[in-house]
């Protein structure tokens, strides 16, 4: 047993190493198990060509109950801005868990799906109306009941396809929950979306563009789950007074009690709303209803609070008449986020007890010759003003800089090199900014380090381009 201690002793940065590993395993255990539900949910990542012609990518939860036989309500959900199909699961695998097959893809120009320009990324709700069509083409997916779910302008897809299924023949979408994001209310604002040109027209998008409260919805169910203090949604202007009334009272709004009562236009004697009623009414000589849960929290915070996902649960269970025996509080993602948690921590020790273990190695032995020398600064006069004007100057031109970029659409550039603006908008900004703080740096070591007696050499940095170009004449690392 001591020999075996001493050994671990001698190797013990590799032993690290190995548990490292092992963690990283662990945690990804874990989170897959979570994921699918202990094996009774099943994930594949499918990259389709649509009905539009364009590349898709997607996720899809299939439960082992879904099958030709027995299709299963569907829900299609759609993230927020700039992220990705896999960023926010916790609805997916909470619905999968109680029977749905569910959908997550990547809206257009992000992630695994096409990129594409200005004038066509909003096509069939920027992806959102294309998995729609392409689920109904699957035998275990139950054709006549599928929902959509869409965050921040994931609920903007959601807009944009409700105004083409509206207009199609046979309606394929029952229910709706927007997540951090407005309904339509008013009939006009629907010309600011849906407009694509060469597909729609302005006027095709809105249906009366008097500015009247309206039911967009027909006779589906549609919820909103709403943020307290979302800094973007849930924002209505006081006609009286012209301020911004205050999210907390959203239900008092005047948008949200139309919303509730099915598009009518509010008064006095409208009563306000109650989070998490059902409002119910005959559309259409179909029974539908509204639902809105006001929850603690912001804009992004609704996708990963239990009380937020319980009701998004309730929702569709609800709108479906869906036969679980799970209650809406009934989640195992915590589980995933655990094996996530590990998993990354592992990866975070690996780098380091790894590099540790490379430096026992004879190749790398030289790079842990010799006590470390700890350099004190000298100091000279003018020390701090140099400090501070160089992190100033360089922290004003960064954020002069990105303001530059984003005004003047890098982020959305899409043109036949830079096919991505986000892209060519973070790499531009870094770019310029390090270039920026290197001219600085320059200024400074020329202007005052240098004067003050600094040696670049002493700190392992080469000034001759000829050294840099020559590995061989960079300072040993046996010294």
């Amino acid at each position: 047993m001591s020999k075996v201690w001493q050994y671990l002793k001698q190797h013990a940065y590799g032993a690290l190493t190995i548990v490292t590993v092992l963690l990283c395993i662990l945690g990804s255990c874990i989170a897959n198990l979570a994921q699918t539900d202990f094996g009774n949910v099943t994930k594949e990542n499918l990259t389709i060509e649509t009905s539009s012609g364009h590349r898709l990518g997607i996720n899809m939860l299939k439960p082992k109950t879904a099958t030709n036989d027995k299709p299963a309500p569907t829900i299609v959900f759609a993230h927020g801005g700039n992220g990705l199909k896999e960023k926010w699961d916790l609805y997916q695998i909470e619905w999968a868990r109680r029977g749905f097959v569910v959908f997550s893809f990547d809206l257009y120009g992000h992630g695994d799906s096409e990129i594409l320009n200005n004038t066509e990324w909003l096509v069939n709700g920027r992806g959102l109306y294309d998995t729609v069509k392409y689920a109904t083409t699957l035998p275990f997916v139950d054709k006549d009941q599928i929902a959509v779910s869409g965050q921040s302008r994931g609920g903007n897809t959601i807009h944009e396809t409700i105004l083409l299924d509206n207009k199609a023949k046979k309606q394929l979408i029952k229910a709706v929950l927007y997540v951090s994001r407005d309904a339509v209310y008013k009939d006009n604002e629907t010309q600011s979306f849906g407009y694509v040109p060469g597909k729609t027209t302005s006027a095709q998008a809105a249906s009366k563009n008097n500015g009247e409260y309206f039911n967009y919805y027909g006779n589906r169910n549609v919820g909103i789950i709403a943020g307290k203090f979302d800094q973007y949604s849930f924002k209505e202007t006081d006609k009286t007074t012209g301020k911004m009334l205050p999210n907390p009272d959203y239900l008092k709004h005047n948008n949200a009690k139309s919303f509730l009562n099915f598009g009518i236009t509010p008064d006095s004697s409208t009563a306000d709303g109650v989070s998490g009623k059902y409002y119910t009414k005959k559309v259409d000589g179909k029974e539908a209803f509204r639902v809105i849960y006001l929850e603690n929290g912001f804009h992004t915070s609704q996708l990963f609070q239990s009380s937020s996902t319980a009701a998004a649960m309730e929702f569709m269970v609800k709108a479906f008449n869906m036969n679980t025996s799970l209650q809406s509080g009934d989640q195992i993602y915590q589980w995933r986020m655990i094996g996530s948690t590990i998993g990354f921590i592992g990866m975070f020790m690996f780098a380091v007890f790894f590099a540790l273990w490379l430096s026992q190695m004879p190749l790398f032995r030289g790079t842990s010759r010799g006590n470390a020398v700890m350099r004190i600064a000298e100091s000279h006069p003018g020390t701090k003003a140099w400090a501070w004007g160089c992190l100033i100057v360089n922290t004003l031109f960064a954020t002069v800089s990105t303001l530059f970029l984003y005004y003047n659409g890098v982020d959305t550039h899409i043109g036949t090199f830079f096919r991505q603006g986000q892209a060519l908008f973070a790499g531009s900004m870094l770019a310029i900014s390090s270039v920026f703080t290197a001219i600085v740096t320059y200024i400074w070591y020329r202007c005052f380090a240098k004067k003050n007696g600094m040696n670049i050499d002493e700190i392992d940095l080469k000034g001759s381009a000829r050294k840099v170009a020559h590995f061989g004449s960079w300072p040993s690392m046996e010294r």
